[in-house]
């Protein structure tokens, strides 16, 4: 009996260390991300424009994406290959300079995107 009681504190102890560590885990990881990427595309911007805005096309050059449905003027939902829907809403839109969309998978994971197009000089 006396085994069982000291292998019971002993699991007891361990649950509340892998609580305690996931408290402090979880206070410890930002809330917010931001991430920024250039790419230069051999391309004018009005040809990259078409391309980002042709969206029933994305899963031609995004490997990760099974299918793509519009669901308004401006919003469309991807089918993943690995990460399940993901929800986009175009926010703002200038032709073929920038576009800045929403996008949420669930009620777990909101984000933003801004991209901008320009030319660059030789």
């Amino acid at each position: 009996m006396k085994f069982v009681k000291t292998a019971a504190k002993i699991l007891l102890g361990f649950i509340a260390f892998l609580g305690l560590v996931f408290l402090i885990a979880g206070l410890l990881v930002p809330s917010e991300r931001a991430f920024t990427q250039e790419t230069i595309i051999n391309a004018p911007p009005e040809v990259v424009w078409n391309v980002l805005n042709d969206r029933e096309k994305y899963p031609e050059w995004q490997d990760k994406l099974k299918s793509v449905r519009n669901t308004g003027e401006n919003s469309w939902t991807e089918e993943t290959k690995d990460a399940g829907t993901i929800d986009f809403q175009i926010v703002r839109s200038e032709k073929p300079t920038s576009l800045e969309l929403r996008y949420s998978m669930g009620d777990w994971m909101q984000g933003e995107w801004s991209g901008q197009l320009r030319k660059l000089e030789n």
